[in-house]
């Protein structure tokens, strides 16, 4: 079986409720791991042994789902990032749920698309999917142009899409 890892940035009701919790559930993830700048979450995360639950509504009632395995890394702390640029070169799904499109480049070499730009130099992964879910009808271009020119070494307008 091909190793899948499932990298997500911000950990929110979209990333913790939705694309984690199908990546966990459909079974198909060797390993999920989300960046999460919010150090309190972070933390209650890893008390908690990587483990959270989701409330789901049904028809019938609630159902809470526990999601186990899922590491929360802070890419502001040395060691977290280390170890999320090593989950994102070996990413075969990557998803941003941030606040804002705004995000993408905030934080200098911590940045989202720098950091997407410098798992996707070392990749290891036959392919890598990339998911936006801010609201912004332009999110994946405006993502795209942030990571493409981060990934070329001369100026964007000798690049070529």
């Amino acid at each position: 079986m091909t190793e899948h890892i499932f990298t997500g940035f911000g950990f929110g009701p979209i990333q913790g409720g939705l694309f984690a919790k199908e990546a966990f559930q459909s079974g198909n993830f060797t390993r999920i791991v989300a960046a999460e700048i919010d150090a309190r979450l972070v933390d209650a995360v890893r008390a908690n042994k990587g483990s959270y639950y989701v409330n789901v509504a049904k028809a019938d009632g609630i159902e809470t789902v526990q999601i186990d395995n899922v590491e929360l890394l802070n890419p502001n702390v040395a060691a977290d990032k280390k170890i999320l640029l090593e989950a994102l070169a070996q990413s075969t799904e990557i998803t941003t749920c941030l606040p804002s499109v705004n995000f993408y480049e905030s934080g200098g070499a911590n940045s989202v698309a720098s950091l997407i730009a410098e798992g996707l130099k070392n990749s290891t992964a036959k392919a890598t999917i990339i998911y936006t879910a801010e609201n912004n009808n332009r999110a994946a271009e405006i993502l795209e142009k942030a990571v493409v020119i981060r990934l070329v070494p001369y100026p964007k307008s000798r690049c070529s899409f």
